[in-house]
């Protein structure tokens, strides 16, 4: 994703999962922080704190035991499910879609159309978010959107 930001080439210790997280696990036993280098050309969100940092610099995450520092570029759609729940959390910063594909998840009949997509939308101009379900309405899932 950041081909052009040479400094990205040589890290070994943080991940991109996907497109629009950035993981950067703690690797040395009894560390309670650690220096992360965010990419240029995106601003990037905390995912937990909210704190917002310009990318193209080197920050102090804090890592307690209990939490990987995670950053996401603004202008994402991050969904999350637990316990049957689905949440899209928003990060704005920009307009941006994410679609969530559903089917009954035990066999084929997705081939023969028992499936929806739910089209996210997060619109910066407007600030507000729109959802669109194409496909069997009762596959989509209860959605919840949480702008961060």
């Amino acid at each position: 994703r950041f081909p052009n930001d040479e400094a990205v080439w040589d890290i070994d210790d943080e991940n991109m999962f996907g497109p629009d997280l950035l993981v950067a696990p703690v690797l040395e036993a009894g560390a309670r922080e650690r220096k992360v280098y965010l990419p240029k050309g995106e601003k990037w969100k905390n995912a937990v704190s909210g704190e917002v940092f310009e990318g193209g610099q080197t920050i102090k995450a804090y890592a307690p035991i209990d939490r990987i520092p995670l950053y996401v570029p603004a202008g994402s759609i991050i969904p999350t499910t637990f316990e049957g729940k689905c949440v899209a959390n928003v990060y704005p910063g920009s307009s941006v879609c994410y679609e969530l594909y559903s089917d009954s998840g035990d066999g084929y009949e997705c081939e023969n159309g028992e499936f929806s997509a739910t089209r996210i939308c997060w619109n910066e101009i407007a600030n507000e978010a729109t959802i669109e379900v194409t496909g069997k309405e009762e596959y989509a899932p209860q959605i919840t959107v949480n702008v961060r």
